[in-house]
């Protein structure tokens, strides 16, 4: 996701522009389905 956002501020998904400038500052760690995925 960090290598698309350096050529686009688009979702990859969707298409949606998900940050006018900084698509970087919108990025958010995600630690409960990290800890879910490892404890399963």
């Amino acid at each position: 996701i960090v290598q698309h956002f350096e050529d686009s501020n688009d979702c990859p998904r969707c298409g949606n522009q998900v940050h006018e400038t900084d698509p970087l500052e919108m990025l958010r760690l995600d630690n409960n389905t990290l800890e879910e995925t490892i404890c399963k």
